[in-house]
């Protein structure tokens, strides 16, 4: 697991030194993902991105979602941290279209639930999975200045992603019969802003 961490910050360290554009930009959104093994759940994120070329954007993002479980056997909490490579095509002078894919390390935390409605805390394995993304965004209020100039935009992404959760543990003993999947679709909302 300690490699898994390491090769994905190295890969964010040495995104560091690739910009060759100044257009970055961050911002909050909200989110939904709608996993096979598991219920639907919402979330919040951030993500942070830079302008590699006029045309691609290096993507970084964390997102919190509570409560992927089904309430009734487990509570489980997803944390992807993510990473992508986004290719962006302007469709008129205010909107863009983006798509793209990329990889995350997703921590996840849960609770067993019994009959009697006690809840036992249990320790999921982080795993790494990969996404694919389409994205659209619209400008709300450009900016005409040539140096320091900043502007904000709405943006909406529909993802998928391919994640399995394995060796989930109470106590150090693997109770997980097979892998859960998280693979599914994800929509994302938000608003960015632009320097």
């Amino acid at each position: 697991m300690f490699k898994r961490i390491a090769t994905l910050f190295a890969l964010c360290a040495a995104s560091l030194f690739t910009q060759t554009h100044a257009d970055n930009g961050w911002g909050p959104y909200a989110s939904y993902w709608a996993p096979a093994d598991g219920e639907d759940a919402f979330g919040v994120g951030a993500k942070f991105g830079w302008e590699v070329t006029p045309a691609v954007l290096w993507d970084f993002r964390a997102t919190w979602y509570d409560d992927m479980g089904d309430d009734q056997n487990y509570k489980l909490d997803i944390i992807p941290l993510e990473s992508a490579l986004v290719y962006q095509a302007d469709l008129t002078p205010n909107t863009v279209f983006s798509f793209g894919g990329g990889a995350g390390y997703y921590l996840a935390d849960g609770a067993l639930i019994d009959e009697s409605r006690v809840t036992t805390s249990v320790d999921p394995d982080g795993t790494i999975g990969f996404f694919g993304l389409l994205g659209i965004e619209h400008m709300i209020n450009p900016s005409s200045a040539i140096d320091g100039a900043t502007a904000s935009s709405l943006f909406f992404e529909v993802m998928y992603r391919w994640v399995e959760i394995d060796d989930v543990k109470i106590r150090g003993v693997n109770i997980t019969p097979k892998d859960a999947s998280l693979n599914g679709v994800s929509a994302n909302i938000g608003v960015l802003l632009h320097w």
